[in-house]
């Protein structure tokens, strides 16, 4: 999508968990229903590599399922569904991407327009300083 919009922007396709980024190279990185697939004991990890990959003042977007239990949960697949999913809080979410030095610019729950427990998306907008 991004190469169709923007056909000079360079756009970077690899496995979440085994991540090879150049630090400081991107003015902006889009993840969208990725980074909860990401084990709880490696996210961490994955954030603060994708953090160091953004240039200064540089701006993550994320958007994934969120918990609707006012508590994280993980999710490990089963024979119908094999993926892993971590879901998390605001709160827990904030502590995570604060941990890695990002800060937050704004966060929503979609859809838009539904009362909040209609909106298990979590989107949230962070820079690095």
């Amino acid at each position: 999508m991004c190469q169709k919009l923007v056909p000079t922007a360079t756009t970077v396709v690899q496995d979440i968990h085994a991540l090879d980024l150049p630090p400081q190279e991107f003015h902006g990185v889009f993840a969208n229903a990725v980074l909860f697939h990401v084990k709880r004991t490696e996210l961490t990890r994955v954030l603060g590599e994708i953090a160091a990959s953004l240039r200064p003042n540089g701006v993550l977007f994320v958007s994934n399922p969120r918990s609707m239990h006012g508590e994280d949960m993980e999710k490990e697949g089963d024979d119908f569904d094999r993926r892993y999913g971590h879901y998390q809080t605001l709160q827990n979410w904030r502590i995570v991407c604060q941990s890695v030095g990002l800060v937050e610019l704004e966060h929503y729950y979609r859809p838009p327009g539904q009362p909040i427990e209609n909106q298990p998306w979590l989107a949230s907008v962070w820079r690095r300083p």
